[in-house]
């Protein structure tokens, strides 16, 4: 399907623009280890010369070779860690990026306010810290173990032996334990996305609890919900705590065999034709000290595995809050009027034929087999009761959503969307308007202005286009806030405007000023307008009327 496609490969995206970052790491770490290695075979010389004072020379050199080793070893994990956060910021960059690409799109799904904030920052996040310890550590463990072993089999070709047989084993152990944790990852990862939603939306609507006297009820919801949350991490941490316990096991086995070898080797009692049986004091150091190092990469991709599973989880999550694209056309199409081979000459803004809709996890169809056809210039109103669909068409005719059957047709390029509730950053009037379009001039700001009739209210407020505007429009009125939108909508330059319920909640006055603004924008510009209003109706070229099951009528009031 093209929503998994499009999210898988906003994740991959952004794991491949850090991955020259993460390969650099993986290369400073595996210079850290080599320098690790001279500290270990200096500290093998050292005591198995026993730091004779007759060696003095010898114990100089030693003591200068490890302490080289070890800045060696310091200043490339420390260049590791810095090249796999860098790895990480371009990661996050990347991916919010596309993110706020494609949930701002044209044609883009609808979601809340709290789940695009959670995968713009959680999320992104989430994927970033991921892969900064994923992605180094899921080379390292074939390019160190690689090295150490390789050192190993120069100095005694039988331990490398051994550890190499040991090493299958573990990632065997992963892919036991990884098939149950996944399943139990993915149920606690979208319990943590239900309870931020679940408490959000009933923060945001505490006042109302309130008055139906439904917090107590709510409170126990929450709290149950917090529960089922801490019962599923604790199923998450037990089998990390399992699979922990055994992975550990193996390896000291590993270690404990190879240590009873050299053990065996420097005491004189292996005494097998074919086996290397010499070894002394300052070798068998060295290798017990680099055996436990030979591991090390297999227990952080083990602590790191679970951060892979994060990394798969967050494009499960995409597409699980992005999931209305999921509809791709399946049964219904959502095509551009000026194709080639148009069954319809004539051109217009929509045109929609037998069009139905339901949400994913709807029991009823939204929309229920509507014929509707928006010609150029006209203000199309749509019509009915609180509930008949009128959003859900807006959304479908500006492709905010893709029909679940039927047809939808629409002229190619953006449309203006002005909602019923504008929301305005906590920034001047000019930051308000230039998120319509970022390389508008000051003039043409002030043309937009003067296009809603603003413009001298602007001027005389102080500081003028530096006036601050609050989220809800602070500092103005009702009326001056939807004005002050669609001029928003103006700068965008689309010549399409989608209103949505533009007049509601004003008093007569302001909404007759708003209509006036409408209505002066109509002949050069096509506009929908959804509406309770009868006012704004009365001046509609034309008007569908919906009802909550069935939409039927198309009635042209010119």
């Amino acid at each position: 399907m093209r929503t998994k496609q499009l999210n898988n490969g906003i994740v991959d995206a952004a794991v491949a623009d850090g991955r020259g970052s993460f390969q650099f790491a993986t290369a400073a770490n595996v210079c850290g280890v080599l320098g690790l290695v001279f500290v270990f075979r200096a500290v093998g010389a050292l005591i198995g010369s026993d730091l004779h004072p007759t060696e003095g020379a010898s114990t100089e050199k030693w003591l200068l070779v490890g302490l080289v080793g070890l800045l060696c070893q310091v200043m490339f994990s420390a260049l590791g860690a810095h090249l796999a956060a860098r790895g990480a910021g371009r990661v996050e960059h990347t991916m919010r990026h596309r993110l706020h690409k494609e949930l701002f799109r044209s044609g883009a799904p609808v979601v809340s306010a709290v789940v695009a904030t959670r995968i713009l920052l959680e999320g992104a996040r989430g994927v970033a810290d991921a892969s900064e310890r994923w992605e180094p550590i899921r080379r390292q463990v074939v390019v160190i173990p690689a090295v150490l072993v390789g050192v190993v089999f120069a100095t005694n070709w039988f331990v490398g032996l051994l550890l190499l047989l040991a090493a299958p084993l573990i990632p065997l152990n992963m892919a036991m334990f990884g098939i149950g944790a996944d399943g139990i990852s993915r149920r606690q990862t979208r319990q943590v996305a239900e309870l931020d939603e679940l408490v959000l939306d009933r923060i945001k609507g505490a006042v109302t609890l309130r008055m139906l006297s439904s917090v107590e009820s709510e409170r126990r919801r929450i709290r149950d919900a917090a529960d089922e949350l801490a019962n599923r991490t604790l199923a998450v941490l037990r089998v990390a705590l399992l699979s922990s316990a055994a992975l550990e096991a193996l390896v000291t086995y590993a270690i404990a065999v190879a240590a009873t070898y050299i053990g065996l080797v420097l005491l004189g009692y292996v005494h097998v034709g074919w086996a290397p049986t010499h070894l002394d004091l300052a070798q068998g150091i060295f290798l017990l000290l680099l055996s436990p190092i030979y591991f090390q990469p297999f227990r952080e991709l083990a602590a790191a595995y679970h951060d892979r599973k994060d990394v798969t989880s967050a494009a499960e999550t995409l597409r699980a809050e992005l999931g209305l694209l999921g509809q791709d056309g399946e049964n219904g199409e959502l095509r551009g009027l000026e194709r080639a081979g148009s069954a319809h000459p004539m051109r217009g803004v929509v045109r929609a034929e037998a069009l139905t809709f339901r949400y994913p996890d709807g029991v009823v169809d939204v929309l229920h087999d509507v014929d509707w056809f928006v010609p150029s210039g006209a203000i199309a109103g749509v019509a009915g009761v609180s509930g008949s669909g009128k959003s859900t068409l807006l959304r479908l005719a500006t492709g905010r959503l893709v029909p679940s059957g039927g047809t939808l047709e629409r002229r190619p390029g953006p449309m203006a969307w002005v909602s019923q509730r504008p929301y305005f950053f906590q920034a001047s009037i000019a930051e308000n308007l230039l998120i319509g379009r970022p390389e508008a001039t000051e003039k043409e700001l002030w043309s937009a202005l003067s296009s809603v009739r603003l413009e001298e209210v602007v001027r005389s407020a102080p500081g003028g286009l530096e006036a601050p505007v609050g989220w809800d429009g602070t500092g103005l009125s009702g009326g001056q806030a939807r004005r002050l939108a669609v001029a928003r909508a103006l700068l965008s330059g689309s010549r399409t405007l989608v209103l949505d319920e533009p007049t509601a909640h004003l008093d007569p006055i302001a909404e007759s000023e708003l209509l006036e603004v409408i209505l002066e924008l109509a002949p050069q510009r096509s506009i929908i307008v959804a509406t309770h209003s009868a006012l704004v109706l009365e001046h509609c070229t034309q008007v569908l009327a919906l009802d909550r099951l069935r939409t039927e009528e198309l009635v042209d009031v010119r």
